[in-house]
């Protein structure tokens, strides 16, 4: 449990400090983003992304003294169970989807075709047919969502998209799209409720 939490911690961190994986990989024990060189995962570039997150995970546990006591252990054997990497191997993922976001063209005509359209049911049925087949950063999620002026409309949109969303430690971005704290407790339920 610890280190469950410990990873979604560092995931939520690592979210807003900016940094964007390159591609998520889902598997039974569920996702975690990915950071590649090329279309391969280098090892070495692995772990120096994983000693990054070592090294937040210190710095945050240095101002914190009961997360210090808890994480300290499990960093400590992170630490060693990196030492153990080779450096100069790449590692081919199996068994796994690499999903991508929707690429900047293509999301680009989505865009032009959802202002184009004045009904917002034409608007919402086109989000639904694209939805299918395509996944969705964040921001171009909160893209979409901007398209629509009422809150209703933009809940709408979440339900519809938040099952395809590559990057959802990134839901505050969609929050943020609301002003009232109804619309934004509305937006929490439907993300990680229903």
């Amino acid at each position: 449990m610890q280190r469950l939490l410990l990873i979604t911690f560092l995931v939520l961190t690592l979210s807003l400090m900016g940094v964007t994986p390159d591609a998520i990989v889902r598997g039974e024990q569920g996702q975690c983003p990915l950071y590649m060189d090329a279309e391969n995962v280098n090892v070495r570039i692995l772990v120096e992304n994983i000693q990054q997150r070592i090294k937040t995970l210190q710095t945050l546990a240095a101002n914190n003294p009961e997360f210090r006591r808890i994480s300290q252990p499990v960093i400590n054997e992170l630490s060693v169970l990196v030492s153990l990497f080779p450096e100069e191997v790449y590692l081919i993922p199996v068994s796994a989807d690499i999903i991508m976001p929707m690429d900047s063209t293509h999301f680009h005509s989505v865009l032009q075709r959802l202002n184009k359209n004045d009904y917002t049911d034409d608007k919402l049925d086109f989000i639904s047919s694209i939805s299918e087949g395509s996944y969705f950063s964040s921001i171009q999620l909160g893209r979409m969502m901007d398209v629509f002026e009422l809150s209703v409309d933009k809940l709408k949109v979440v339900e519809l998209l938040k099952d395809r969303l590559i990057d959802p430690e990134n839901a505050f971005i969609l929050e943020e799209k609301f002003s009232l704290q109804a619309d934004k407790d509305r937006f929490m339920e439907i993300f990680y409720n229903e």
